[in-house]
C-alpha cells in the first residue's frame, strides 16, 4: 500500500468528516476510526518531515 502524505489542512478535513459522519450516524465507528487513524498518521508524518527540514536549516 502506498503512503500518501497529506498536508495538515487535508488531514484536518478528513478528521472533521469523520466526526461529522459519526454525529450523523451515517458511517460505522470502525470506518470513522480508520479514517481518523489515517489522518493522524499522515499528520504525524508531515510534522516529523517538517521538523527534520527545520533541523537541517
Amino acid at each position: 500500500m502506498a503512503v500518501k502524505f497529506l498536508r495538515a489542512e487535508e488531514a484536518a478535513v478528513i478528521t472533521a468528516q469523520a466526526a461529522a459522519g459519526l454525529f450523523r450516524g451515517t458511517r460505522t465507528l470502525a470506518v470513522e476510526f480508520h479514517r481518523l487513524e489515517a489522518s493522524l498518521i499522515y499528520t504525524f508524518a508531515v510534522t516529523q518531515r517538517e521538523e527534520q527540514c527545520e533541523k537541517r536549516d
